[in-house]
């Protein structure tokens, strides 16, 4: 019988993840799969007892956190939900550093990142202050200490591309920095295409790129970027982000009209 017991359990936990990765997988049928994932994801992590398969679940539910407070939802609602994914990104994070698990302690950090960057920001300039050396030293850890610049693709370079462009020079803001980074992140994630494989990367390379006064460059990603989608569609850059990919294929081509 407490084999039966124990079967059922972890029969129930493989359904649970299985259901949580097809309404995150959904996200593009409705926004709101996101949030519902997130909040699936983050349950299940407190069934799990295997450090790292709980882990991962709350690294699912903060990734899946920012991209609904990311999308087409409120102030209030955005700034609710960065906080819930930042919560628990940092407690994946906080139990995974002592442990050797480069990869998932660095997936734990960016995604905690990312969610209390965007909190932080729209609490306003102090809380941006306040946070950004953190930020900033996840980000390092992760390229540096960790080495694994690749998590996320390229997501803490991408990361410091954007945030150097809009942290103030005396707190260390740079628009020669930001626009490496970028580059970085641009120039390690191309297809046989030249386009980058993650579609904020060619948004944010070229965001950089006008900031430095190289529009013409800027020009050419973007272009590059909006040709290939509107060649070989959404889903041949990146089957697992078709929603964002429309987002910064939407972007692109807003930015594209003003240079």
């Amino acid at each position: 019988m407490k084999l039966l017991l124990i079967a059922f359990f972890f029969s129930s936990l493989v359904c649970a993840n299985i259901q949580n990765d097809k309404l995150y997988a959904d996200r593009g049928i409705d926004h709101n799969n996101a949030k519902l994932a997130a909040i699936a994801y983050e349950k299940t992590s407190t069934s799990l007892a295997d450090i790292y398969a709980r882990n991962e679940a709350r690294v699912n539910a903060s990734r899946a956190y920012f991209i609904y407070a990311f999308g087409p939802v409120s102030k209030d609602e955005s700034k609710k939900y960065y906080e819930l994914g930042y919560l628990v990104g940092k407690l994946a994070a906080d139990e995974l550093t002592p442990l050797n698990h480069p990869e998932l302690l660095a997936m734990a950090l960016f995604n905690y990142s990312i969610n209390l960057g965007s909190w932080a920001k729209l609490k306003g300039i102090a809380a941006s202050a306040k946070y950004w050396p953190v930020l900033k030293k996840n980000m390092d850890i992760i390229i540096n200490d960790l080495n694994k610049p690749e998590v996320e693709f390229f997501g803490a370079d991408r990361f410091l591309g954007k945030a150097l462009l809009e942290v103030p020079g005396f707190l260390g803001g740079s628009k020669s920095k930001a626009l490496l980074h970028a580059k970085k992140a641009y120039e390690n994630t191309l297809n046989a295409d030249g386009v980058s494989v993650h579609g904020a990367n060619n948004f944010h390379y070229a965001e950089a790129l006008v900031k430095n006064k190289d529009k013409a460059k800027a020009k050419e990603i973007l272009s590059k970027f909006v040709q290939y989608i509107d060649t070989h569609g959404l889903k041949s850059l990146n089957p697992t982000r078709v929603p964002e990919t429309k987002t910064e294929y939407e972007w692109s081509k807003d930015l594209l009209k003003k240079l």
